[in-house]
């Protein structure tokens, strides 16, 4: 397995935390988000998690990557705006490009 490595949200908070990506939500301004390995492992195989950011009385979240490393092709991060999967679907990543500032 490749590791995907931090997913930064950028914001104007100064208190930031560190996540691994899991079945979860975070109401957080700021952090770093690595894959369920953390930063030091890989992730699984199989692993299908949906992590939901919700910014306490934000009107947007911007996603900064600052690395990605997936299996090309085999593994993918999907991004959608609102507050579930059924959101607007915002784009799917795979592969080591970085896919840029997400807002």
């Amino acid at each position: 397995m490749k590791k995907l490595l931090p997913l930064l949200i950028v914001s104007n908070c100064l208190l930031a935390q560190t996540y691994n990506i899991s079945n979860n939500s975070v109401t957080n301004l700021s952090g770093t988000l690595y894959d369920a390995g953390g930063p030091s492992s890989n992730y699984g195989d199989n692993q299908n998690f949906v992590f939901t950011i919700c910014p306490t009385g934000a009107n947007c979240v911007n996603i900064n990557f600052t690395q990605f490393n997936l299996e090309n092709g085999w593994d993918y991060l999907s991004i959608y705006s609102g507050n579930s999967t059924a959101g607007t679907f915002l784009g799917s990543y795979t592969g080591t490009s970085l896919p840029g500032n997400i807002f």
